[in-house]
């Protein structure tokens, strides 16, 4: 039983197919990751399981988005429809 001084981990694995729901990745995207070294994967009862911790590494390793504000002009042509 979970206790404040001793909470329930959390998963480390979590099945490819769940994870390729989850976020814009396919299944063939997360293998040439692996196979790049990026991404760790492994098998379990013939199920392939991504490792979140390499997925976490692999996330914040990624550029921060660009993002630009909207130009005024279409912003108010969508305001005063």
């Amino acid at each position: 039983m979970p206790s404040p001084t001793n909470p329930v981990p959390s998963p480390r694995f979590a099945r490819l197919l769940d994870v390729v729901r989850t976020y814009p990745l396919s299944r063939t995207q997360a293998y040439e990751l692996a196979g790049a070294g990026r991404l760790r994967l492994v098998k379990l009862a013939g199920r392939t399981l991504v490792d979140l911790d390499s997925l976490d590494s692999l996330l914040a390793a990624l550029p921060p988005a660009k993002l630009r504000a909207p130009r005024a002009a279409a912003r108010q042509d969508s305001i005063a429809r």
